[in-house]
């Protein structure tokens, strides 16, 4: 069992071993430089070495402390209650392409994972949202209906007895812990 510090940090950070590279002190001539050493920086850097560039991957700290150390880890379509107002507000052409592009990138890194054999714990898992109060039943349940009328995403309404009123889920995301290698 993990033993946190009790400090706030990063649940990923904390429990996982600090990950050391020598410093670079020599001339280096590469296609692409990146800066930054997480997710997106290190996934970006694996894409161009498959298309046949050189790479160097330039980190001040190190690998994934930065934002991709203090994420939730959720890999995932729903970033906040969007598609109702992307519908309304772009139209429903746009919000499925939107939901669409998103779920691509979830099945993306699902296959990204598995072809690098990349040890992260990825598991498909559901998203959840609440309605704490009633005037907020409504928004969750226009986000739903959006969900399911833009395909891709599969929502659910259910209640729950206490505090916390009505829910939603949408199926098919993920989860990963971005420190683990």
């Amino acid at each position: 069992m993990i033993i946190l510090s009790g400090k706030p940090v990063s649940y990923w950070i904390d429990s996982t071993p600090e990950n050391n590279f020598s410093p670079f002190v020599d001339n280096l001539l590469v296609d692409v430089a990146i800066v930054g050493a997480g997710i997106a920086g290190l996934t970006a850097a694996t894409l161009l070495k498959r298309a046949g560039k050189t790479v160097a991957v330039i980190e001040s700290k190190q690998i994934a402390m930065g934002r991709s150390g203090h994420t939730t880890a959720k890999v995932t379509s729903l970033h906040q209650l969007i598609y109702a107002d992307i519908i309304e507000q772009l139209g429903k052409e746009k919000a499925r392409i939107y939901a669409e592009s998103n779920q691509a990138a979830i099945d993306r890194v699902a296959q990204f994972v598995e072809e690098e054999q990349i040890e992260c714990d990825f598991s498909r898992q559901s998203a959840y949202t609440f309605a704490e109060f009633p005037e907020d039943l409504k928004k969750i349940e226009a986000e739903v209906e959006a969900a399911i009328a833009l395909g891709p995403c599969h929502g659910a309404r259910f209640s729950c007895d206490g505090e916390v009123l009505h829910g939603s889920a949408i199926d098919n995301l993920a989860k990963i812990n971005p420190k683990q290698s």
